[in-house]
């Protein structure tokens, strides 16, 4: 998402951390986190990305599916103008990306969740037809299929420009016009922050996980580690031993359960994708709970996982005994073959 302006701390890998350690513990220390990282590498991996990641190409979203990512989530629009010009025009809040990036996810069998930026102290109208954010999402998503262009619509939640109930009642008002909204009503909404800005905002938190079951919202925990300099650069083949490891248990607040995570590695740039730092993100499941949940059918099969024979250990003793013979038999005659004929060939010097 939007680089967030809460939650500070110490980088997972930070400068002092790459002087600290040598190139090959570092090469260790990544064996060992791949080695633990089971529970995040059997969850369905995806990215979320804007026009803040560059100019990103097709073939860039084909390494990313190559590289084990199977959704994509793209800023649609946001509350700030994204385009000079007419500040009333929807069209300039529209990310400058979004609609590359919906083709590229299209075109990669890659499930794809647009979100809003909302900025909170907007003017905000009655009706979404008057509303300036909404406009902007309603512009961006013009002529694409629900269901088929996209599989959600997430609402990141970062901003800090309101109070509190203000910022509680506005998104609830957005959340209210996509539910009677036919490009978006038919596809599950999320709501995305970290749990420094839900403590922040406590009426959105307790709205959003309301002790009512009936009435609770998706959530989308993020959890931000922030960059360290210089970028760390990695293969997708890489990628797995930099997963957070199964100890790494996030904490919501007033709720206990999320559909994503976001793992905000900003340390990290792919290979691929011109090294731009993307965040992981992760769908608290299975791929094909996630295909399940976003009811996303996809266009490529999986490609079942190569498993090579195996041979079964023989039982019978005095066979691998014999096994065993024979292959010392053709290493050590040889050696004394050659030990003989050169003492046979020697000279002896008195």
């Amino acid at each position: 998402m939007d680089f967030p302006t809460l939650d500070t701390g110490p980088a997972f890998m930070g400068q002092s951390f790459e002087n600290e350690f040598s190139a090959s513990r570092l090469l260790l220390l990544q064996a060992a986190i791949s080695a633990v990282a089971s529970k995040y590498s059997t969850m369905c991996l995806g990215v979320d990305l804007s026009s803040y990641c560059g100019a990103l190409t097709n073939d860039d979203f084909s390494a990313m599916y190559a590289g084990g990512v199977r959704w994509v989530s793209a800023r649609a629009s946001s509350g700030w103008q994204q385009t000079p010009g007419d500040p009333y025009n929807p069209a300039n809040y529209v990310d400058t990306q979004f609609t590359n990036y919906c083709q590229y996810s299209y075109n990669n069998d890659l499930m794809f969740l647009p979100y809003h930026f909302p900025k909170f102290d907007n003017p905000q109208a009655g009706t979404p037809d008057a509303d300036n954010g909404y406009k902007a999402l309603a512009y961006a998503l013009k002529g694409k299929i629900p269901g088929k262009s996209y599989h959600g619509i997430a609402w990141d939640c970062e901003d800090t420009s309101n109070t509190n109930t203000n910022t509680k009642i506005y998104l609830n008002t957005l959340y209210g016009w996509a539910l009677k909204d036919p490009q978006i009503n038919t596809v599950p909404q999320l709501f995305y922050s970290s749990p420094g800005w839900f403590n922040q905002y406590p009426a959105v938190r307790d709205w959003i996980g309301s002790q009512v079951a009936s009435q609770q919202k998706l959530c989308w925990l993020a959890q931000w580690i922030y960059n360290a300099t210089p970028t760390t650069t990695i293969t997708w083949e890489q990628l797995p031993g930099y997963y957070p490891s199964d100890a790494y248990k996030p904490q919501p607040p007033a709720f206990d359960d999320y559909k994503l995570l976001q793992w905000a590695v900003n340390y990290i740039g792919m290979q691929g994708t011109h090294n731009h730092q993307i965040d992981l993100n992760f769908y608290h499941g299975t791929y094909a709970q996630m295909c399940d949940f976003f009811n996303y059918t996809p266009r490529t099969a999986p490609v079942p996982p190569i498993v090579p024979p195996v041979t079964p250990p023989t039982t019978d003793v005095q066979a691998q005994i014999d096994a065993i013979n024979l292959e010392l038999h053709g290493i050590v005659q040889p050696a004394i073959a050659t030990i003989t004929n050169r003492i046979d060939n020697a000279t002896l010097t008195i």
